[in-house]
């Protein structure tokens, strides 16, 4: 009975897909999620810049998935990590990982749409965003 039920955990554990998080600063990730986020976008009827911002934030899960990487994943790392808004890669990447909110959405609706680690992620990386694009008084 015990090897049995190690047996199914295992098969169970093999079977839940563990994507890794898009790599911060490279071409190559950016390019593989804009061919998903094209591929996806002609599957679509509406345009994702126009759906809801819960059907954006799904459209955006399927984007990375569809690319190998995992959108909370992937948005904790840019939340954790120096942001570079210079570095042209990283400031795509996060234009992609914050689209669901994109445009005129209130902080207050956040919550129906992101987790809440996912939501402190978004609030850490917009704050991060604002003080790597705030001019030094020393510049």
């Amino acid at each position: 009975m015990f090897k049995t039920a190690l047996l199914l955990l295992f098969l169970l554990g093999c079977s839940i897909e563990h994507r890794p998080a898009a790599p911060l600063s490279d071409y190559a990730a950016l390019e593989k999620l804009a061919t998903s986020f094209r591929e996806l976008s002609d599957l679509n009827p509406q345009a994702p810049s126009v759906l809801p911002m819960d059907e954006r934030k799904v459209f955006v899960e399927r984007v990375f998935k569809h690319a190998g990487y995992d959108y909370a994943r992937t948005l904790q790392a840019l939340a954790e990590n120096e942001i570079h808004t210079w570095d042209r890669q990283q400031h795509d990447l996060i234009e992609l990982v914050l689209f669901p909110h994109h445009g005129n959405a209130h902080q207050s609706e956040f919550a129906n749409i992101y987790s809440a680690q996912e939501l402190n992620n978004v609030l850490l990386l917009q704050q991060a965003v604002e003080r790597a694009n705030t001019p030094s008084p020393l510049r």
